[in-house]
Parts: structure tokens; C-alpha cells; sequence
């Protein structure tokens, strides 16, 4: 959990062992093509040099992070007014 200069969170991020998902059921583990095929073509998109990806969808407010097509972390991003 991130907290701002104002004590106010803005953002959750998720780690395995965290088994928990979204409503379209993407967790830890899921793939890229299952990423797509539950929120469309991301919003940005980053590719590392060693292969590792970073998916943001800014529909849902989550970025995922993914090593060798797998999901390994995702970030909740918090809408903090």
C-alpha cells in the first residue's frame, strides 16, 4: 500500500502469493492474451530488455506487470481527488 505526502493512499499493489483477482478473474499467473481478451489493448504499454512487460489499463486503473507472458504483480492505482 502507497500513501502520498497527504497520508491519503493512492495506490495497492499485489505480489504472489496473493491469490486474489479481478472480476474478470486476472490474477498472479494469468497471461497476456488473457489480459486482452478481458480489457482490450492496454492504455500504455512498456517493454523491457530482458523481455519483462508492464501493461497499464486506465478503464480499470491497473497496471500489470509480467515476466515471460505471465502476470507477476499487478498495481490497483487509487483515484484520489
Amino acid at each position: 500500500v502507497s500513501f502520498g505526502g497527504n497520508g491519503v493512499m493512492f495506490n495497492i499493489k499485489c505480489v504472489s502469493p496473493f491469490a486474489g483477482v479481478t472480476k474478470e478473474g486476472i490474477g498472479i499467473g494469468s497471461t497476456k492474451a488473457e489480459l486482452v481478451a478481458a480489457y482490450g489493448t492496454p492504455s500504455q504499454e512498456k517493454q523491457f530488455d530482458h523481455g519483462d512487460e508492464n501493461l497499464y489499463f486506465s478503464q480499470i486503473g491497473i497496471g500489470f506487470y509480467l515476466e515471460k507472458d505471465k502476470v507477476t504483480s499487478f498495481i490497483v492505482h487509487l483515484d484520489v481527488r
